[in-house]
Parts: structure tokens; sequence; C-alpha cells
């Protein structure tokens, strides 16, 4: 038997995923083949050109991670995920996005998206619909202080 010369050990899988890109406005479906901590192999049922990076989610699996694409072969594409196996995917904005200003204000930002992602997945699961078909819409009312006084 051959080792495997991964970052972390791989899984076989057969899981319905999507590739998000575009600020969400573009959404290409695939089959996850193989995942593992550090990427995943996905494929299409034709060859297709796909972005260079994009999140990729897996619904059942509640896996929401910004990917780069290592390879591509015909029909199948090799992904890294970006940031740490553990912590959340969102390591910065994707090409095309603004990125927030300042350290303090992106960490904020990013425990906000990591918690919009976690409420989209429930409520997918919950109405039994795709990831993708859920959105929300966050406001913060500033006339409101941040007391508990009442």
């Amino acid at each position: 038997m051959t080792e495997q010369c991964r970052a972390s050990p791989r899984k076989r899988t057969l899981l319905q995923g999507s590739i998000v890109f575009n600020d969400r406005f573009s959404l290409i479906k695939c089959v996850v083949r193989d995942l593992s901590e550090t990427g995943a192999r996905i494929a299409f049922e034709h060859p297709i050109d796909i972005p260079p990076e994009f999140h990729l989610e897996i619904a059942r699996k509640g896996i929401s991670r910004r990917c780069r694409v290592s390879w591509s072969k015909g029909k199948e594409h090799g992904l890294m995920f970006l940031g740490a196996p553990g912590k959340p995917a969102y390591a910065g904005p994707l090409p095309g996005e603004a990125p927030a200003g300042g350290a303090e204000h992106d960490a904020r930002g990013e425990r906000i998206k990591v918690i919009i992602d976690g409420a989209r997945l429930r409520i997918a699961r919950e109405m039994g619909v795709p990831l993708h078909s859920v959105g929300l819409r966050l406001e913060v009312d500033p006339r409101q202080g941040g007391s508990d006084d009442g």
C-alpha cells in the first residue's frame, strides 16, 4: 500500500457540494470525492473551468471552507483549504471582495460571519433546503446601547 504524502489523511466521500463565488451570486454544484482537514478533491459531470479561489460548501457536513485550486484535470479538481484546520475558514476576503479595516475589525467581522453562516446552515437543515438558498440580513441599530440596563 502506498503511503499518502499529504498534510492530513484524506477520506473517500461521495458528498454533494457547491462552489460559491462572485460575492455569493454564483454557485456551481459538484461532488466531493475526497475530503481531509487540509483539502478536497471535487468532480463535475463534464470538464469545467472554475475560479482559482472560492468557498466550498458541503451542507450535509456543515462545512463552508475557503479554497484555492491546487490542480485541475478534466472533470476533477484538487483543492487546498485556506485557514488553519479547526479555525474558521474565512481567513480574508476572496478576490474582488473589499477587505475590512484594522485587525480588531477583521477579527470581529470574521466571528460574525462564522455565526451567520452557522445560522444559515441550521436554518437550511431545519427547512430541508439547500444551504445556498438561505440568505440572512443583519441590521444593527446604532441607537441601541451596549448596556443591559433595560
